[in-house]
């Protein structure tokens, strides 16, 4: 690098840094033996994607100028770079999904040209996506270029990285702006270092904290992460305009450097976190990215996060919030409890018991409890070991309420739940047919010795499920589909016999395998 002042000066000095770095290297100019010019070579292993930010400091004998010369250190020069290739380094998984972007300002940002290591676009090869608002957009319909910011759903067989062809570094002056369209965008970070999510300008009416979904391999978000949360180079991210109209996200050219993990103390101010957990049991369909829970006001808030749209719906859990499906809601605590609405859904053409997984990460408050209520049938699922099958119907799905509070609050939202037993009585089993496992309830009008049974259809006694003095009040006990030796029994009807002192009561149920 070259400086040519009026006068030759007493000392110049060239401080240069990687664009949006902090600290500047400072490098002695020498003269040049042409006037007053002096120059100094940077080294080439600061000339790399990032650009470079430098200023240049000349001495006289009664003073010292700057280049610029206004506040250099803080606004200084930019230097963009031109590199032959780029890529993201590392290693794909292969056979799955990655959301990827491009820090670089390409020379042909055709996707036919950013791809075209992968050949041509077959999607049992290669697949690349890109989520235009209502739908997801594929492969050769994909029309945008592939210019910084922007971000692309991309999967391949055999896991290799993707390179780019020539380019140059994004501008380190300013911020980078994104336009966001209202409901969900595809974005990512547009320069080649790590940027903190929380230094990100936004409008806080149009995009929250939680308005970040994050996809990441081996990377899990959870709502603890936004407080430190990365924007990544070369990854992709999915972000929320719950406005009606179009806004500005400005991403500052500042590195943020990782900060070491310290796990806070537990105070009674911290959150309280339940997660919550679907999957299909055999059959690899999960969703278990979920949380609901407590924390204060302003942690609340920032904790909510919203979720975006699924690569693939073979079953989605959703907490259902301000009429959007969330990933993550909290809400300030309250004395006696809230209640959550989820809804689960699956892509299957016929109904799926699905295995309900809650879970408090944590301890619950004093005197609180996790309830699960089918509010359509005023049924209170059974919890056992914090799970429990519900079976979810094809298109619509299946709603249900989780309450976290106490048993006051429990009655208060759904009195019959809680009121006095009016007489015994054998109740429907839930789910009813099952595959692997059910739930039976059943109400004692007084105390006393019980037992309930399950009998095949030539009478012979299957399993014992209760054999105890209860209370009064309603029960209910989970039959796994075993017999007594633990050998899971055969698909078909069965018969559940309740016997307590003179009273019976019997019901049937189906197992399909």
């Amino acid at each position: 690098m070259t400086a040519d002042p009026a006068e030759a000066p007493t000392a110049a000095t060239l401080f240069v840094r990687p664009g949006g770095g902090h600290d500047f290297v400072p490098i002695d100019m020498t003269p040049t033996g042409a006037g007053a010019q002096v120059q100094a070579a940077i080294p080439e292993s600061m000339v790399t994607l990032r650009g470079l930010e430098y200023y240049i400091q000349l001495v006289f004998d009664e003073r010292v100028e700057t280049y610029p010369s206004d506040q250099p250190q803080s606004h200084p020069a930019t230097l963009r770079v031109r590199v032959p290739q780029a890529d993201p380094g590392g290693a794909f998984l292969p056979r799955r999904y990655r959301m990827v972007s491009i820090p670089l300002e390409l020379d042909d940002p055709a996707l036919s040209a950013v791809f075209a290591g992968y050949g041509p676009y077959q999607p049992d090869q290669w697949r690349l996506l890109r989520w235009n608002g209502q739908e997801y957009v594929e492969g050769p319909a994909l029309n945008p270029p592939a210019t910084p910011g922007r971000a692309y759903f991309l999967i391949t067989q055999w896991g290799t990285p993707f390179r780019t062809g020539s380019g140059v570094s994004v501008n380190t002056a300013g911020p980078y702006l994104l336009t966001l369209r209202p409901g969900w965008n595809q974005i990512g970070n547009p320069f080649p270092f790590p940027v903190a999510w929380s230094a990100v300008g936004r409008d806080p009416a149009a995009v929250s904290p939680g308005d970040i979904a994050v996809f990441r391999d081996g990377v899990v978000q959870t709502p603890a992460m936004l407080d430190t949360l990365r924007l990544m180079p070369w990854e992709g991210y999915f972000v929320f305009n719950r406005s009606g109209a179009s806004t500005t996200l400005r991403i500052p050219a500042d590195e943020a450097v990782a900060e070491p993990e310290v796990v806070p103390a537990r105070t009674a101010a911290s959150p309280v976190l339940v997660a919550v957990q679907a999957e299909v049991p055999g059959t690899g369909a999960r969703d278990v990215y979920n949380w609901v829970g407590f924390a204060d006001a302003d942690r609340a808030a920032r904790y909510t996060m919203a979720e975006a749209p699924p690569l693939y719906a073979s079953l989605r859990l959703s907490v259902w919030e301000d009429d959007r499906p969330h990933a993550s809601v909290l809400k300030p605590m309250t004395r006696e409890g809230a209640r959550w609405m989820l809804r689960l859904r699956h892509d299957r053409p016929r109904t799926q018991e699905v295995r309900l997984t809650i879970r408090p990460e944590g301890r619950l408050p004093e005197g609180f409890d996790v309830y699960l209520v089918d509010p359509a049938r005023n049924h209170h699922v059974l919890l056992d070991g914090g799970q429990a099958v519900v079976t979810v119907p094809p298109g619509e799905g299946q709603v249900l309420e989780l309450l976290l509070g106490t048993p006051a609050y429990l009655a208060r939202s759904y009195p019959a739940l809680t009121e006095a037993p009016a007489a015994f009585a054998l109740g429907a089993a839930y789910p009813d047919p099952f595959r692997t496992a059910t739930t039976i309830p059943y109400t004692l009008r007084t105390p006393g010795p019980v037992r309930l049974d399950v009998f095949n259809l030539l009478g012979q006694r299957v399993a014992t499920l209760v054999d105890a003095v209860q209370e009064a009040g309603r029960h209910a006990v989970r039959w796994d589909g075993r017999d007594e030796q633990g050998r899971v029994v055969a698909g078909g009807l069965y018969v559940c016999r309740l016997t307590a002192g003179e009273a019976v009561a019997t019901r049937t149920l189906l197992r399909v395998r």
